[in-house]
């Protein structure tokens, strides 16, 4: 991947070149702040020690985010895809994004993503067995009118696995402005 790469809400993302050299699984970390607090630099720091070097670990932050923080925090020299900030205005915003073809679609030289957040925590590397298990994705469940979530309303994070043919599928087929 070359170390910066964007999206604007009407273009699609540049090229990517594969750093790690495995472009089975790209593991993506969504950022948006310039500070982080010490949950968040711990698993940051956790994810560069399990997943480092063996899978492309690349930030997806907004056009504006100084992302030195990140890389000196964790001492790790991550690629860096950066989408338009209004993806990073709210949580759905984000959905959004994740709702775009055109996101997964500028990563299909891969097969897999992981979306990593920094409120998620990777004890070990299994990753090889679910991307042997050929699940499209796996991650929580999303509990329609549970808590204090609204009915109807879904989540797009945490830690997850997706394979991404079937989500830039999906996401073409899919009018989604009809879950909003």
């Amino acid at each position: 991947m070359t170390n910066s790469s964007s999206i604007w809400k009407d273009t699609s993302i540049e090229h990517i070149d594969v750093k790690s050299g495995n472009n089975r699984c790209i593991i993506i970390i969504p950022v948006y702040k310039n500070k982080l607090g010490c949950f968040e630099e711990a698993s940051l720091k956790q994810v560069t020690k399990i997943f480092g070097g063996k899978y492309e670990l690349t930030l997806l932050c907004p056009m504006s985010l100084d992302v030195s923080i990140y890389n000196k925090t964790a001492d790790y020299d991550f690629s860096i895809l950066r989408c338009a900030n209004e993806y990073f205005k709210s949580q759905r915003s984000y959905s959004d994004l994740c709702e775009e073809w055109r996101f997964y679609d500028a990563l299909s030289e891969y097969e897999y993503m992981v979306i990593y957040q920094l409120d998620a925590w990777v004890f070990d590397d299994r990753l090889e067995y679910f991307l042997n298990a050929g699940y499209d994705y796996i991650g929580a469940p999303h509990l329609v009118g549970v808590g204090s979530r609204p009915e109807g309303e879904n989540g797009n994070g945490g830690f997850c696995l997706r394979r991404i043919k079937p989500f830039i599928d999906v996401c073409k087929k899919t009018d989604f402005s009809q879950y909003k």
